[in-house]
C-alpha cells in the first residue's frame, strides 16, 4: 500500500500498546489494518480485515 485513505487513534490494547485504524478504499472493497506500536518503535499488524462498501439503493 502506498498510501492509505484514513487513519485513527484508537487508544490502547489491553496490553497497554497504542493502537491505530489503517483504511484505504479500493474498487468497491475498503481494506481495514489495526497496527499496533511495539518496541523499539516499530509496527506490527496486529488485525486486518476486507469489507464490501454497501452498494447505494435507488427508490422509485
Amino acid at each position: 500500500m502506498i498510501a492509505f485513505d484514513s487513519i485513527e487513534y484508537t487508544g490502547t490494547s489491553d496490553s497497554g500498546n497504542e493502537t491505530f485504524l489503517i483504511k484505504k478504499e479500493i474498487d468497491d472493497e475498503i481494506f481495514s489494518v489495526q497496527e499496533v506500536r511495539k518496541r523499539h518503535k516499530k509496527i506490527a499488524v496486529k488485525t486486518m480485515w476486507i469489507k464490501r462498501k454497501k452498494k447505494a439503493t435507488s427508490s422509485a
